[in-house]
């Protein structure tokens, strides 16, 4: 494991905390770094983390030259394999709290590498919505900066995470619309991409579920606090520009001889964490349907990853003698009807298909999780 560490500035001295968790992320820091540069702050009041996937592009090599160049505290840590984006996140919190003593009182802030802050004054908003809210999630823009990248996120019946209008283009009536709402609301959860987190809220919950790996670890993050009675909001106005999956564009291919232990295996890793999301804050019930739904895929289409998946969510589950948890009502849609219709609004806003045509395809889509929901619902009443 290689690491090095500069300060300009006490460590006592720092208010705020930027981490960043690095893959082949060499081709963004720079933009990331500038646009933080130029933020309306006393830069030696914040530390930086960043702890490198193992990255074999020269990521780390370029943080060192930040580090040796520009006038930040940075500390950064090359692992020398890849273990994912949450418990790479917990190595930098775990590195944060040894590092100042205790996260009270703290403004932690978590960052994609493929992400640039387009506000000036973003670090003095986290600190300000930090004093009164323990966890904050941001609006994101896309593309040339006239897409949406996420406006929070909810929770389906089914408990899949659904970005609110993820990919759809900007327009004169759609940011009125969005100006109509409150400049926080709460969501059920937030993309990790850009958050920022009161440290006691860290003291109090934990880390970030490490067996996640990738994939849902911020739904999970964020279920927790509201199953906590903490509530998750969102700031209206965009401050951050992302590009949706940059990070995951040169993974290292998995193994075929084991995929359900290839810590890259997004297939496998997506559909355990699903499963694991259903089991803990939609009920057994649910939780058991789902797998049995799994299995049967996996069988007429061949599809081996999926009987991994529920292998292990079931092992994580007895290992760590996981129970549900409870959600405050109507966090989680549970009527299929609101999804279509949320659906139906962005395949108007995102294809420009008549209603007609966008109530069609999202009946269409949603056909069999429908009738799943049906089947269970009648099951759970038999």
């Amino acid at each position: 494991m290689n690491t090095f560490i500069k300060f300009y500035s006490k460590p006592k001295n720092i208010k705020s905390s930027i981490i960043i968790v690095t893959y082949n992320s060499k081709r963004y820091l720079r933009d990331l770094f500038e646009t933080i540069s130029s933020q309306d702050y006393d830069l030696a009041r914040l530390l930086f983390v960043v702890v490198d996937n193992d990255s074999v592009d020269g990521t780390f090599d370029e943080l060192a030259s930040f580090a040796r160049n520009g006038n930040f505290n940075i500390m950064s840590v090359r692992l020398n394999i890849n273990v994912g984006f949450a418990p790479a996140n917990n190595v930098a919190l775990h590195l944060l709290k040894n590092i100042l003593g205790s996260l009270e009182g703290r403004s932690i802030v978590l960052l994609n590498p493929d992400t640039r802050i387009i506000d000036k004054s973003f670090l003095k908003v986290v600190e300000r919505f930090l004093e009164h809210f323990p966890i904050v999630g941001f609006s994101m823009i896309s593309g040339s900066g006239d897409v949406i990248d996420s406006l929070g996120a909810y929770v389906d019946y089914l408990g899949n995470p659904q970005d609110i209008l993820c990919g759809v283009k900007l327009s004169r009536s759609l940011i009125r619309l969005i100006n109509l709402l409150p400049k926080a609301y709460y969501v059920a959860s937030v993309c990790f991409a850009a958050v920022a987190i009161r440290g006691d809220l860290v003291e109090r919950l934990g880390t970030l579920r490490s067996d996640y790996v990738i994939y849902f670890e911020d739904t999970e993050f964020c279920l927790r606090c509201w199953s906590k009675g903490v509530p998750v909001l969102v700031y209206r106005d965009p401050l951050v520009w992302h590009e949706r999956g940059g990070t995951q564009k040169k993974k290292t291919p998995p193994s075929r001889s084991s995929p359900a232990r290839d810590l890259l295996d997004i297939p496998y890793h997506f559909a355990k964490n699903s499963l694991l999301l259903t089991y803990e804050y939609l009920g057994i019930s649910r939780y058991v349907f789902r797998v049995l739904v799994y299995l049967a895929i996996s069988l007429v289409l061949k599809r081996q990853h999926l009987i991994f998946s529920t292998l292990g969510s079931a092992y994580i589950i007895l290992k760590k003698r996981l129970k549900p948890k409870r959600l405050p009502k109507g966090l989680v849609l549970r009527n299929p009807r609101t999804w279509i219709l949320l659906w139906t609004l962005k395949y108007c806003l995102k294809f420009g298909f008549s209603l007609e045509e966008a109530i069609s395809y999202s009946v269409k889509r949603a056909s069999l999780e429908y009738l799943l929901w049906r089947l269970q619902s009648r099951l759970a009443l038999a």
